[in-house]
Parts: structure tokens; C-alpha cells; sequence
């Protein structure tokens, strides 16, 4: 009777299927489903949503292949009476959009399976998601799913640090890490004798942590890395930068997600026959196609990304097309015939596109992948369901009630193929075995030949002195002082100089690492190096370098070796992450603190409704720039990212003129791209139509501001100030207004204590409460000081200039507010009712405090404060703060938490418990670092304890 039961829900669930509403997501119906996720359209220009437009036509053959290992397992009834479902979700590139749609995934997975719940389009067993897990995508989605406790499979993922010891528990991928194919790539340099070399990579994670690997094998191995590159948007300057090396090994090691590089080196360089390549397995997409470049390229990837094994899929694959295609499993497919073949259906397609598509068909590296990935989870519910079901066919009541973690731990078991052997996962989730093929690719039309392999850390070549005539070496003797570093023993010497490095200037990234790439460090924490007249220098620490964006390069240099970085002037909050940034400190505050005076700096000129543009390191904060801004009644029309082209600039121009109230534009961005920015408005003629206003004190460098003097003029630029604190005395003493705006109910703790007023808040109080932000204004003669920000006040010493297109001095027009009629969004938006405490780290703890007495509705908090309370939230951010100093407490970790006002309210804190899952969450995104929570403090009574824990009890968090 059970059985007929069984079989009548999954035919409704079948049913329903067919009826749901528009759904972004293939299916394929069945007993359990499997996640898949893969990248196939760009990501939309603000990075949260999908474009229409197709960047690698091949992924199409992922999903294909995810869909094709489905059927195989269903034909052949694989898992005994149960079929295999499929939810395909893509990606778009986007960590934010794969977030988004793993939670989509598992919303309607019920995790008890004792029913099905809920009108939903899957089946009640969620097994497993199958992912690509690539870049930020990686650890977003690993450490989400970790956290919900799904089983996720990744057939792309190299990341080194996606490892249980790091977190992401219930994570296994088919390919090795990238620290493994560094490994590989030391061992064929060190088999040919080439140890001087260049090292080039991509600004992305996925480039920057192998080349880390890269480098720590070259040093053991005694590899020179005479040169090396980090290359970010502008493969240009990157290929120039390396045409200027007096000293150019013949050897180059690259680590890159993209061909502009190679591709601008192929072109540009005349010698370019005299250099060879060795690159990673990322670029394996690209090169296989024809390229229009010609260069001398090798290629070290995993054997299961082995293109020339035959495969059941290439036939299937090249039999497809819109008219015998699965479009409920494969949404996508008929928009990638129509602009892949470039014509149209049912009207211009016909038997030639088809033609077409077998003949171009070269199978995407990942596919084999992706297959042996579907194949390891169903592989798992076969053994689960033949081990429940006790040799009954279906899907009995044992097999539907199977756990996640009996799910992980039976794939973890599974052996899978690797392309050159069948491999088991090691304790890490990657495959045990680590076997590399050595390949050289010709760029002008894609073709591969095996010169050998890695396999088990040996490497041999299928010929003979089939590399011989490649030499690359530094010359004999060798002058390189890198070189000659690698020769210097270790150890420290005693009684040799001892120096620090102080004072780098505000270079680009790729000059910071030469200087530091001079020191050979050992593992006591120091570097040292060769100086003039033959002495040894140490390294101690780093004072510097100034910028963010070389900091971050010199601290993923030196971290390893324990080298303290004091940084003077770099304010990212990127940097504030002890675990990706370790003995790193500065003596500035990050750029946050600058929200608070630059909305009062708009506010004071009545730019009143503004839109906001950042950077896409600031663009995450938008949501708290609103949150300030509206503190001040400064709306934000629009938040708008500064595209990593210049051909995007269009929609940026597009979406301002679509807010011709907000002729006001906040800028929080780096100065190149501020000085981009500022090129466009020249170049569109648009001088003097907007009012700008930035959050730091380079505006006001004449040379930064004289390339583009008549478009900066006009400007209003915030200075900040440092401020710092020891012990909870000092600490408690030294709060103040400015200081603590992590602390929103400080402000009327501040003058209820000292009976003062500040600006914005209604006071009884009429003195006014008395850190200092300085507000400058760039005019014709040069920047001029024209308010100061203090203790939450505004004080404006003399009025601001401001200028029209042809430079004229602007008498009227000098405001950018909401017209009602147009501006909704001012309406809608309103202020944020929800006030948190919050200090950025890697766990989040919250906490409830009666800091206000509550209205009668129970829901809101009152302006009427239990003073003595008070002290019992900054104790809990005190130990906060010592827990952080102390890094025996918390190694290699940063605590952060969130404090909430719970108002003595039952109700208060139902909401508010809730909006604490969902804010770290958010506050994450589940990027690179894995951020989580580790559970609640409170509440003050019983009825707020209970409150809090019915909230918190589905969620496994702490109390």
C-alpha cells in the first residue's frame, strides 16, 4: 500500500510540474532531483541579474551533457525503480545570481523528507547540486550550501582553499586543485632545466591563489621568477609593461581566465616567436578554437580535462537541434541555435545550421567532467537505495528519508573516472589521484598534441629530447638580483643589517611586487636581501605601500612568511578580513566612515536626490550607503557600477539621463577610474551638468585633477581623520557621535548624557554637540576648505563654487532634489526602521539589548532610552573587539556581530532574530571568504529568550 502511495505523489508532483508558472530553470521530472548549475549568458552590466548575451557558446554542451548523464541513468535504471530528476540553473557569471538561485534550489527542499510540501515543480529528495563553482561563484555557493548541509559536487572548482578544513563541509569536486597543477608545472620546468622564468596572472581569485601555490613551489624547487605581472582590465599596459624588462626569460608562466593578454602579445610583440608559454587549464576553452595570433604554447591540465578520449556524448551532441531538443530541460538551446548559427527559426534555419553544428562541434573541456560528476551522485543513490531498500525496486519510505550527510558520505566513497585512471576523493574531497597531461597547442587553429604527463608527481614525455631545444637561463654568472637572492641562505644572520621598508609610494601594483619580489623570505616571519656593497638586508615589516589595490598585492605576497604590512593610506574594507589579509594594519579608518559627512555635505547643498557612483569593489555597499544617506533625507535615485569597459559607459550615460532631477552624482571609486569617469563627461560634453561629490582626500591632488581641470572644478571632496583605542575604558571614554556610528542609538545616548543637540535628530537640547571631517570644495585657484563635519554637526566656514560648461562661476541652479511627481523611489524607500550594530569579520554573532523603551505597538522602539543599558551593548562590542586582538582566541578569524535593540519586546525580537540570518547573509554575499553565523546573544528576559529561539531553532544557530 505504501508503494501505490509513493507512486500517486510523484505523479502529481509530475502534474504540477507542467502547470507552475514561468520558471527561469530547466527540468527533467523525477523521483530525486539533482541540482545543476552552470555559466552560460554574461551576468547584466549592475552584476545581479543575467544579459542576453552568450560570451562562450560552448557551455551550451554543459547542461547538454548534465541532461544526457541523466537519461543514460534513467535508460539504464541505474538507481533500481527510481528516476533521476534535474533542476539546470544558470549562473550567468555571477556570484550574487548563483547565490540566488542555490537558494532558489533548495527552497522547496523539505529537509526532514518525511513529505512533500508546499506547490512546487521538484521532487521532495533534493540529492545533490552539480555545479561549476568557478571564481566568486566557488565559495558563494559552497559555503551556502555547506551551511544548508546539501551535498554539492563541482566539476570546474581549483580554488585550493574549498576544503573542509576552511568549511565547506559537504563539498567535493572531480578536478584536483590548483595547487596541484602548480606542482605540475614546477615539476616539467624543473625536468627541462628551466629555472629562470616570468610570471604573469589574472587579477581574479581563481589566477591569484594558483599563482601563489605557483610561486611557493617555485621557491622550493630554486625556480628565479625574474619578472612577474599581475594583469587586470588593461591587457595593453600589461604587454608594455613587459616590453620595458631589460632582462625577459624565454619561458613564461601564465595563469589567466581570459586571451587578451596572449592575444595582445601575439600581435604586438615582433620576438614573440622567441618566448614559450606555459599556461593553466583555464584558458583550455579558448585555445582550443582558431585564434588570430601565432605563439610557441604549452598547456598543463588535469587528465579529466583530457579532450582527445572519445566520448558517447560528442555523437548525441552533434545530433541535437531545435527540433528534437528537450527545451523544458534546456531553455536555452533555441536562442543559442538562432545566435550561434545566426539565423532565424522558422525562418532561416534550416539542414545547412545543422551542418554547421557538426562540423564546428569541438567538445567544451568540461563536459567529461560534468558527466562524471552526474554519474559519481547517482552512482551514491544506487548504493543508498540498494543498502535501504533491502533489494526492492523504487523509491521506498528509508531511501526518501535519506539525510544529506548519509548523501555526502556515500559520495565521498564513490570512485569516478579521472581520464587516466579511476580515482577515489581524498579527505579534502579532491580526487586522490593528481595526474597531469603536458600539451602544445597551435593558436591558429586549436589543435593539441600530447608531449607527456605528470602522473603521480612524475613527469616523463611520450618522446625522447622532445623539449631540448627550448633553453631559458639567467647567464652565467647570473647578475639578476632575484636570482641571486634564491642563493642566500634562509637563516637569519646575526649581527647582519636589519631594515624596514618604509614608505613605498603610491605605484601601481606590479611595481610594489618587484621591489618586495627583491627579498627572499624564510618562515621566521623575515626577508632578506643582497644591498649594495654585497651586505645582507632583513625584512621585518612593511610600512605601506599607500593604495588599496597595492597593499592587497604585497600582503598576498608576503602573508605566507608572517611580514607585517602597516598601511598609511589604504581604506578598502576588503582589507579588514584577518583571515585573507593577515598581519595586515593600518592607521586609517575604512572609507565607510565617510558616508555619515558626505550625506551631510549634500544635505547642507540641498542635493537632495542624487545617484551613486562605485566602483565594483564599494558597489556592495550601496544598500548602506542608502541607509546613511537617508539619515540626512538624501535620496538615491539610482546606484550605478563603473563598467571594466569602455563600452559600457553608454548605459551608464543612459541611466543618469533617465534621472534628470538627480543632477547630483556621488562617487566612491578608485582615481583611475575616477579620472575615467571624468574623460567621459568631457567627451559627451557634459561639463558642468552634474554636481560631483567624492568620499576622498586624492580629488584635491592638482595632479590628478589637471588632466581633467574643468570637468573637476566644482567638486565637494571629504577628508577623513584616524582615531584608535585600547582598553573598554579607554574605549567607552573615547566613543563619541563619529567614532561610533556603528552604534545607532549612540547618538541619543550622546545627548541625553551630555544634554546636547546634533544635527538631524529632534533634541530638547539646544547647545550644540561638539572628530573632524574636513569638506573641500575644488575652485578655479585650487581646492578650499568649505565646511568641517563635527560631532555628527555640519559646519559650513564659506560657500561652495560651483561652475557652469563654458567655466563661468554657476549663480542659480545649484541643487538636485525630487520632483514628487517623478521621483517614487524617494517615496517608497522611506528610512530603514531596522537598526544594527555591526563590525565587518569572518563570524557573525548577534546580540539583543533593551536599549529603548518600546511603543505600544510592541513592534517599535520608542526615542526613549535605558541609559544604564547602554553599557551592556558596548561590552558586547568591547569583547568583540578583544576577542579580535587576541589571535590565540579566534586563529587566522575576525568576530563581528550584530547588536539589536529589542526594546524590552517579545515581537521586536521575532523580527529582528530573523533579519539577523538574512542580513549576514546578504552582508557576505557568500564571497570569497566564508562568512557565517555562529548564533545570538539574549535576550534580557524570558519572554524576549523565547521569542528568539522560536525564530532561531530551524536555522541550527546558537542562543
Amino acid at each position: 500500500m505504501m508503494s501505490r502511495l509513493l507512486i500517486l505523489t510523484f505523479v502529481i508532483v509530475g502534474v504540477k510540474c507542467q502547470t507552475c508558472p514561468y520558471r527561469d530553470y530547466g527540468v527533467i521530472a523525477g523521483d530525486v532531483t539533482l541540482g545543476f548549475m552552470f555559466s552560460y549568458l554574461s551576468p547584466h552590466f549592475h552584476g545581479d541579474i543575467c544579459s542576453q548575451t552568450i560570451p562562450d557558446y560552448s557551455a551550451i554542451q554543459l547542461v547538454e551533457a548534465a541532461i544526457h548523464a541523466v537519461n543514460r541513468a534513467n535508460e539504464n535504471n541505474t538507481v533500481p525503480g527510481v528516476t533521476i530528476g534535474l533542476e539546470a540553473w544558470d549562473s550567468c557569471y555571477s556570484a550574487t545570481v548563483a547565490t540566488d538561485r542555490s537558494i532558489s534550489f533548495l527552497g522547496d527542499r523539505k529537509v526532514s523528507y518525511e513529505q512533500n510540501v508546499g506547490d512546487n515543480c521538484g521532487s521532495q529528495l533534493k540529492a545533490a547540486m552539480i555545479a561549476d563553482l568557478r571564481g566568486e561563484r566557488g565559495p558563494a555557493v559552497a559555503s551556502l550550501l555547506s551551511d544548508a548541509k546539501s551535498p554539492v559536487v563541482s566539476y570546474a572548482a581549483t580554488i585550493p582553499s574549498l576544503t573542509p578544513s576552511s568549511g565547506y563541509d559537504f563539498l567535493s569536486r572531480v578536478v584536483p586543485p590548483d595547487s596541484a597543477e602548480a606542482k605540475a608545472i614546477v615539476g616539467l620546468l624543473v625536468s627541462q632545466g628551466w629555472q629562470y622564468i616570468s610570471l604573469v596572472y589574472s587579477d581574479t581569485a581563481e589566477d591569484q591563489a594558483e599563482a601563489k601555490a605557483f610561486q611557493d613551489e617555485a621557491r622550493n624547487a630554486k625556480i628565479c621568477i625574474s619578472y612577474t605581472k599581475v594583469i587586470s582590465s588593461d591587457a595593453s599596459q600589461a604587454v608594455s609593461d613587459f616590453e620595458q624588462q631589460q632582462q625577459s626569460p624565454t619561458i613564461v608562466v601564465a595563469f589567466l581566465s581570459s586571451m587578451s593578454f596572449l592575444s595582445e602579445f601575439g600581435q604586438r610583440i615582433s620576438e614573440s616567436s622567441r618566448f614559450h608559454f606555459i599556461v593553466g587549464h583555464r584558458l583550455l576553452p579558448d585555445l582550443i578554437k582558431p585564434n588570430s595570433f601565432s605563439l610557441n604554447l604549452m598547456a598543463v591540465s588535469p587528465s579529466t580535462l583530457d579532450l582527445t578520449i572519445v566520448s558517447t556524448f560528442d555523437d548525441y551532441f552533434k545530433g541535437l537541434s531545435p527540433d528534437n531538443v528537450n527545451t523544458d530541460a534546456n531553455l536555452w538551446f533555441r536562442s543559442f541555435w538562432e545566435q550561434s548559427y545566426q539565423c532565424l527559426l522558422g525562418v532561416t534555419c534550416g539542414p545547412g545550421q545543422e551542418l554547421q553544428h557538426q562540423q564546428n562541434y569541438r567538445r567544451n573541456p568540461y563536459v567529461l567532467p560534468v558527466i562524471e560528476s552526474v554519474n559519481t551522485v547517482v552512482e551514491a543513490l544506487r548504493n543508498l537505495q540498494v543498502t535501504k531498500c533491502l533489494g526492492s525496486s523504487g523509491p521506498c519510505e528509508s531511501f526518501m528519508t535519506t539525510t544529506p550527510k548519509e548523501i555526502q558520505d556515500e559520495i565521498r566513497q564513490t570512485s569516478f573516472s579521472t581520464g587516466s585512471q579511476r580515482s577515489n576523493f581524498n579527505g579534502m574531497g579532491s580526487p586522490a589521484s593528481e595526474d597531469y597531461f603536458i600539451w602544445s597547442i597551435d593558436t591558429t587553429n586549436g589543435a593539441q598534441t600530447k608531449l607527456g604527463q605528470s602522473l603521480s608527481g612524475q613527469t616523463s614525455f611520450v618522446a625522447d629530447n622532445v623539449l631540448d631545444s627550448i633553453t631559458s637561463s639567467c647567464g652565467n654568472p647570473c647578475m639578476d638580483p632575484v636570482c641571486l637572492a634564491l642563493e642566500e641562505d634562509d637563516d637569519e644572520l646575526t649581527g647582519s643589517r636589519v631594515s624596514i621598508l618604509a614608505g613605498i609610494p603610491k605605484e601601481r601594483s606590479h611595481q610594489a611586487l618587484k621591489l618586495v619580489s627583491e627579498f627572499e623570505f624564510g618562515q621566521s616571519g623575515s626577508g632578506s636581501r643582497v644591498a649594495d656593497g654585497n651586505q645582507k638586508q632583513h625584512l621585518y615589516g612593511i610600512v605601506g605601500p599607500g593604495g588599496n589595490e597595492e597593499t592587497a598585492a604585497v600582503v598576498s605576497v608576503v602573508k605566507t612568511y608572517g611580514v607585517t604590512v602597516v598601511s598609511y593610506e589604504a581604506d578598502s574594507h576588503l582589507l579588514s578580513s584577518s583571515s585573507s589579509v593577515p598581519n595586515f594594519a593600518r592607521v586609517v579608518p575604512t572609507y565607510i566612515s565617510t558616508f555619515f559627512p558626505v550625506a551631510a555635505t549634500l544635505a547642507e547643498w540641498n542635493f537632495l536626490y542624487v545617484s551613486t557612483l562605485l566602483s565594483s569593489e564599494n558597489y556592495p555597499l550601496n544598500t548602506i550607503i542608502r541607509s546613511y544617506f537617508e539619515q540626512y533625507d538624501v535620496c538615491v535615485a539610482q546606484s550605478l557600477q563603473i563598467p571594466s569597459e569602455d563600452s559600457g559607459w553608454d548605459a551608464i550615460f543612459d541611466d543618469l539621463s533617465s534621472k534628470p532631477e538627480a543632477k547630483a552624482i556621488f562617487i566612491s571609486a578608485g582615481p583611475e577610474e575616477i579620472q575615467r569617469f571624468m574623460g567621459q563627461i568631457k567627451m559627451r560634453n557634459l561639463t558642468g551638468q552634474y554636481f560631483l561629490i567624492a568620499d576622498d582626500s586624492w580629488v584635491l591632488d592638482n595632479d590628478f585633477t589637471s588632466l581633467y581641470e574643468d570637468v573637476a572644478r566644482g567638486t565637494l571632496a571629504v577628508k577623513t581623520s584616524p582615531r584608535q583605542y585600547d582598553t573598554f575604558q579607554r574605549y567607552m571614554a573615547g566613543l563619541d557621535p563619529a567614532t561610533n556610528s556603528q552604534n545607532p542609538w549612540f547618538r541619543k545616548f550622546w545627548m541625553q548624557k551630555f544634554s546636547c543637540n546634533l544635527q538631524g535628530e529632534p533634541s530638547e537640547f539646544t547647545s550644540p554637540c561638539s572628530v573632524p571631517f574636513h569638506i573641500f570644495n575644488i575652485q578655479q585657484s585650487g581646492p578650499v576648505e568649505v565646511g568641517m563635519f563635527e560631532r555628527f554637526q555640519f559646519i559650513k566656514t564659506q560657500a561652495a563654487v560651483f561652475y557652469t560648461s563654458d567655466g563661468s562661476i554657476r549663480n542659480s541652479g545649484i541643487y538636485s532634489v525630487c520632483n514628487e511627481t517623478e521621483c517614487l523611489e524617494c517615496k517608497e524607500n522611506g528610512r530603514d526602521s531596522v537598526a544594527t550594530s555591526s563590525y565587518s569579520g569572518d563570524i557573525w554573532i548577534g546580540g539583543f539589548f533593551d536599549i529603548s523603551e518600546p511603543e505600544p505597538t510592541q513592534i517599535e522602539c520608542s526615542d526613549r532610552l535605558v541609559l544604564y543599558n547602554m553599557q551592556l551593548l558596548e561590552a558586547f562590542l568591547f569583547a568583540i573587539d578583544e576577542v579580535n586582538r587576541d589571535a590565540d582566541v579566534l586563529p587566522d578569524l575576525k568576530l563581528a556581530g550584530l547588536g539589536f535593540d529589542s526594546c524590552s519586546s517579545k515581537k521586536r525580537v521575532g523580527k529582528e532574530s530573523a533579519f539577523l540570518f538574512w542580513h549576514g547573509r546578504l552582508s557576505t554575499g557568500y564571497n570569497p571568504n566564508r562568512i557565517s553565523i555562529a548564533g545570538m546573544i539574549g535576550g534580557s528576559t524570558s519572554d524576549t529568550t523565547q521569542a528568539i529561539s522560536n525564530t532561531l531553532v530551524n536555522l541550527d544557530l546558537a542562543q
